[in-house]
């Protein structure tokens, strides 16, 4: 309170007489505040909770949920078929939630007026297909494995089911499980892949979180958390189609980290036919690759997987996963009809129903690691190179084991993660298997549980170096190399309807004949057993080369600088071996 003392003019002389006021004169008077509080009640709700678990508990919300109502999806696909209003809606594992496009000629709408969260496990994830419209914000709790180490595995690849998201302050609060470095603040365990370098960048955004940069949709990130925890993406959703530009630049390096941008499962079956023409095949890499979780392990998906129904294949929301662009680079797209719902884990093989595909599916184990290579018997396929079916082995990042095989025919030495064969030639035919290890260390090799072979089929590993056949349908064969390994020089995989012994084993076998493109080069590998000469004929049977090999090496290299590309067949034979292949020279 401000008091102002006011003078009177009494002699009309313009100067105020008494400008001033004594305190004597003044009363001030103060009463106690009462605050006034009155409730007023209109048009009072009870909010409601409507559960789906396969179907809807109490009543079906669509059109009838207001504003205070939460919805809650445990298990099953609900569908949300009339405009609704939610104040909460909870998407968990395995269960999915789709908004419909339209009903008579009205787009289905979805308003949440609080938020919109969908949860993950590490084998399980909800999902999210908005056909029609969807307002609010969504929060996709996605879960990211425990950060890893190069022997022990560990770590994720994952993409963001939201769009427009940036890694900042703000992301990295919201995720206080996110692992950062250490020794440096600021910079975390979220990292794209650079294909110049063939690294993965961890983002930094310095030590005071002040950088910002753009979590791109489509693109896939290594990620970790401490844990094993969730992390959550929130922000808005995206029913548009999405272009991710895949690229080969520099010349040997083509592998590219992408991901799904949707907040639902995408059918790779889809997926790989409107983007396998962006794919390299000039080597077998028409497929896209995922990582395990496991340290060196990727499974592989192609037209293979595709045809072989004992498998389901769909790309979980927010997985990110390896492609390895053609010549030239390309773009992959992903659509919003590629959207379906799901409940199977990331890159592991489930297995309804069975259909006339026989999968043998091969496992490599030492002590904390393994891997997988896999021999498909599919009607139509043949011996040499199939692009779309045949699978190189993923080579982005260097791991220290694994297993694989060479292709029959059309052999360049290459490592193949799934082989498709002819499907009777699971009868009768033999598979050279490669390995890489370290020396020192003890391996297993097994038949996996996920084989579809028939029972009556026997699987025989033959060791060349030391003349042995093991039945692997009754027996793992465990040994422990003294050398580093990285061929497949030594190992043969033998499938026969007959029981075998020693004695059916043909030197011929072993003889491992392929071409190189750096240098260009026939390579003839495995012991001969006398002089040998080597033949290679064009298509029209016409010899174009002929040459001496050296008996005492076992592996022979043959310049083929001077020859034009193409099909060949090679003959090389001496007083006790002779072996004819078909190969392509690059």
């Amino acid at each position: 309170m401000r008091l102002v003392a006011l003078g009177v003019d009494d002699n009309n002389d313009g100067i105020d007489d008494k400008p001033w006021a004594s305190a004597a004169e003044i009363r001030v008077r103060k009463t106690d505040f009462i605050e006034c509080v009155k409730t007023l009640q209109i048009n009072v709700e009870t909010p409601e909770t409507y559960i789906f678990d396969q179907d809807w508990l109490t009543a079906n919300p669509s059109g009838i949920s207001g504003q205070f109502d939460d919805i809650i999806i445990n298990s099953g696909d609900a569908v949300i078929s009339e405009n609704t209003l939610a104040h909460n809606v909870t998407v968990n594992p395995g269960a999915s939630l789709s908004i419909e496009d339209v009903v008579g000629n009205t787009a289905v709408i979805l308003t949440v007026k609080n938020l919109l969260t969908l949860n993950s496990t590490s084998t399980s994830y909800a999902s999210l297909i908005d056909k029609g419209w969807l307002t609010g914000k969504v929060s996709y709790n996605r879960h990211v494995n425990i950060k890893g180490t190069s022997a022990g595995g560990g770590n994720d690849l994952v993409s963001s089911p939201i769009e427009g998201l940036s890694f900042d302050q703000a992301f990295v609060t919201a995720n206080p499980k996110l692992s950062e470095n250490p020794n440096k603040s600021g910079e975390f365990a979220f990292a794209p892949y650079n294909v110049s370098t063939g690294d993965f960048e961890n983002f930094d955004i310095g030590a005071s979180y002040n950088g910002e940069i753009p979590i791109v949709s489509g693109i896939g990130y290594r990620a970790a958390t401490n844990a094993g925890d969730s992390l959550s993406f929130k922000g808005r959703t995206t029913r548009n189609p999405i272009d991710v530009p895949i690229s080969d630049a520099p010349a040997g390096r083509a592998w590219n980290l992408i991901g799904n941008p949707y907040p639902s499962y995408i059918d790779f079956e889809t997926f790989f036919t409107a983007n396998a023409d962006q794919f390299d095949s000039r080597e077998a890499y028409k497929a896209i690759y995922g990582y395990t979780g496991l340290s060196g392990a990727w499974t592989t998906w192609n037209q293979a997987t595709i045809a072989d129904s004992n498998i389901t294949t769909s790309i979980t929301p927010g997985q990110g996963f390896f492609v390895k662009a053609k010549s030239g680079g390309g773009v992959v797209k992903f659509t919003p009809e590629m959207r379906i719902a799901g409940n199977t884990d990331d890159f592991i093989l489930g297995r309804p129903a069975h259909r006339n595909v026989a999968l043998s599916k091969l496992k490599l184990s030492s002590a904390t690691n393994s891997g997988l290579t896999s021999v498909y018997f599919i009607e139509g396929t043949s011996k040499g190179l199939d692009p779309g079916y045949d699978a190189g082995v993923f080579t982005g990042v260097a791991v220290d084991l694994s297993i694989f095989t060479n292709l029959i025919e059309d052999n360049t030495g290459l490592g193949i993660s799934i082989q498709a064969l002819p499907y009777e030639d699971f009868n009768d035919v033999i598979v050279p298997l490669g390995i890489k290890a370290k020396a020192g260390i003890e391996l297993s090799i097994s038949i996996d549980e996920l084989s579809t072979i028939p029972s009556n089929i026997n699987v025989y590993l033959e060791d060349i170096q030391n003349n042995t056949l093991t039945l692997l349908n009754t027996a793992d064969f465990k040994f422990t190399p003294t050398t580093d390994l990285n061929s497949a020089d030594r190992f043969n995989v033998r499938y026969s309807s007959k029981t075998l012994s020693l004695g059916d084993l043909d030197v011929n076998d072993n003889l491992r004949i392929y071409t190189t493109v750096t240098p260009k080069a026939l390579v003839v590998r495995g012991q001969l057993t006398s002089t040998t000469i080597a033949n290679l004929y064009d298509i029209q049977g016409r010899l174009v080369l002929r040459q001496a090999l050296n008996h005492n090496s076992t592996e022979n290299t043959i310049d083929m600088s001077t020859v034009s590309t193409g099909v060949y067949v090679v003959k090389v034979a001496n007083d006790n071996q002779f072996k004819t292949q078909k190969v392509v020279i690059k």
